[in-house]
């Protein structure tokens, strides 16, 4: 008899067990490139949820009107400020003009506070009221006819009594009288104007 050449090198095992089983191994589908992820920008502004996602929409735009409106109050003060201003005016029967003017220093000593006069014919005067100032907004003025007096207040207090018949000027807060005005301004100055632009 002739003998069998015929070599099987799977060695007992099945064909189909020559497919490997790792997962080294991967299919084709498996290999295929990984997907890219896009992220994509909003598109317009940003919401108020995008901003601040901790926050209620209401309440963001709350805080977001209200910031508005302090810069829109602070800008109006400074233009308020940025001129000489009449803080309180009063003209008597006889044609004497009074008035406390206060103009910002731009520094740490806030305002300079003046009160001028003048009569009929005159120059303004000027009496010292205060360098360190804060921030006036308006006076009050009584006139007192008989007497000759006037009386600017301050909030509900007396800030100034002025005798213009006398010219004899006190200041409350420090007790001080005055007679004749210590600054004799310039024929061109007025109550809107620096009272040291000529000084």
């Amino acid at each position: 008899m002739r003998a069998s050449l015929t070599a099987f090198l799977h060695r007992g095992l099945s064909p189909h067990q020559f497919t490997p089983m790792s997962g080294a191994h991967l299919t084709l589908h498996r290999m295929a490139a990984p997907r890219r992820l896009i992220f994509r920008a909003p598109e317009g502004p940003p919401s108020v949820s995008y901003l601040f996602p901790f926050m209620a929409k209401p309440t963001v735009i709350a805080i977001g009107s209200l910031f508005v409106a302090c810069f829109a109050a602070s800008a109006m003060f400074l233009v308020h400020i940025a001129h000489p201003r009449v803080v309180g005016r009063a003209v008597t029967p006889d044609g004497v003009e009074a008035c406390i003017v206060q103009e910002c220093n731009w520094g740490p000593e806030l305002f300079t506070t003046s009160f001028v006069y003048h009569k009929p014919g005159l120059e303004w005067r000027r009496f010292y009221y205060d360098h360190q100032d804060i921030y006036w907004g308006t006076a009050r003025a009584t006139l007192d006819t008989n007497a000759h007096v006037a009386v600017f207040y301050r909030g509900r207090s007396p800030a100034v009594t002025f005798h213009w018949d006398s010219e004899i000027y006190r200041m409350h807060r420090w007790n001080r009288t005055l007679t004749n005005a210590q600054w004799q301004m310039p024929a061109s100055w007025n109550p809107d104007l620096p009272v040291y632009a000529h000084q």
